[in-house]
């Protein structure tokens, strides 16, 4: 039993150590930069700390991870095989999306099936929110260290906002679910938030305000404090609605060159920076050929079509359901689509009854499917992977069927 109980410690360790894994590897980067050493260092180091985590992670998981992983390996590889039958311009970038996916994305899919404690494995993972309070101060060092550029807005780092999601909303879990170590959930939260502000994007903004807006539903259900946050939730809009300029004045003063302050100031935060014509190119281009099956990364290949750009995973649709249609068409796509929606149903209803999975549903699902919708790939983003991994494999069930119920 007490071996059996460390490697379960192990494996949510090395878990916890994933899912801060792009978030350390920014971080050697920023040193070495900061220190004048060659980028090429950082390459090196990065596919080191990736190696290192798939080794420990498949020596500590079960048999069950491991028999999902092979499956899920086997489906991955005919899909990808089929899809370069289909597009030849996707062979010359498929070795890179099998790399990502064997150290990034099938650790991403199936770790939560190896974790039936998510209390536990939550203090790990928020144990190691410390890491985004150096983060931004070594990112912020880094920012003003180099030789500034006379452009309004220049400071935006989506990859820098996007690391951050996590170790916010982790935060926000701790002081709205469990109200301990509330002290330390706020100053990483402030951190977090002050970065994404400062540097990072609208989308990582929106990830964590849809997170909060989940948790006091969650609490209001469960009726623990509930109508507080509720009030607190619409005291806080309302003072920034009667505030909004004031407060922005301010926060530009302190800021000058955010991006997501100078969209809010103008006006223009709910702008979608072309993405509107990306999606629009999209939905024609599945409209005018519903049934075609294009494959993996079908959306970018429509993309170049329209442009007659050469094929780019860069031209990806923002939007996982419009990646699925344009990828497999409407009716493998649109069977996909329609199934995620069934099993997002099963989660919310699994997080209103059990107590227990609050965590997934907050810390892992939310904001995750939330960055789905706007911004990422499935050949190139981990956290879509999470997101599948959740629903489609079923993880909560492991959690929800254990006695921490109501």
């Amino acid at each position: 039993m007490k071996t059996k109980y460390k490697a379960i410690n192990r494996r949510y360790i090395i878990i916890s150590i994933f899912l801060y894994a792009t978030m350390f590897v920014d971080i050697i980067r920023i040193i070495l930069s900061l220190i004048g050493l060659n980028s090429s260092y950082n390459e090196i180091i990065r596919n080191v700390i990736y190696i290192s985590i798939f080794f420990f992670y498949y020596r500590y998981s079960n048999k069950i991870e491991k028999s999902k992983s092979l499956i899920i390996s086997v489906i991955f590889l005919f899909v990808i095989l089929f899809s370069c039958l289909l597009n030849s311009f996707l062979a010359e970038s498929s070795f890179g999306i099998i790399m990502l996916f064997f150290s990034r994305f099938l650790i991403a899919a199936v770790m939560f099936n190896g974790i039936n404690d998510i209390e536990v494995f939550t203090d790990f993972c928020h144990s190691m929110s410390w890491i985004a309070i150096l983060y931004y101060i070594l990112y912020s060092l880094s920012y003003y260290n180099q030789p500034q550029i006379e452009t309004i807005g220049f400071n935006y780092n989506m990859a820098f906002a996007n690391n951050m999601i996590l170790p916010a909303v982790s935060s926000m879990y701790f002081i709205l679910f469990k109200q301990r170590r509330v002290i330390y959930s706020t100053v990483v939260l402030f951190f977090s938030l002050i970065g994404i502000i400062q540097f990072g994007s609208r989308g990582a903004l929106a990830c964590i305000i849809s997170s909060f807006f989940v948790s006091v539903v969650l609490i209001f259900i469960e009726k623990k404090n509930g109508y507080f946050y509720i009030l607190l939730t619409v005291f806080l809009i309302c003072l920034f609605y009667l505030f909004q300029d004031s407060i922005l004045q301010w926060m530009l003063e302190n800021f000058p060159n955010s991006r997501t302050l100078l969209l809010l100031k103008n006006n223009s935060f709910n702008t979608l920076s072309n993405r509107d014509i990306t999606w629009e190119v999209i939905i024609n281009g599945i409209i005018a050929s519903p049934l075609k099956i294009r494959g993996l990364a079908g959306d970018c290949s429509l993309m170049c079509e329209h442009f007659s750009n050469e094929f780019s995973l860069a031209s990806y649709s923002h939007n996982f359901f419009l990646e699925m249609l344009a990828s497999f068409g409407v009716i493998i796509g649109g069977i996909i689509c329609i199934w995620f929606f069934y099993m997002f149903g099963k989660l919310i209803i699994h997080s209103i009854k059990y107590r227990n999975i609050n965590a997934i549903t907050v810390v892992f699902f939310v904001p995750n499917v939330t960055l789905m919708m706007f911004s990422g790939s499935i050949c190139q983003s981990y956290q879509h992977w999470i997101v599948l991994g959740i629903l489609f494999l079923k993880s909560y069930n492991n959690v929800a069927s254990s006695n921490d119920y109501i």
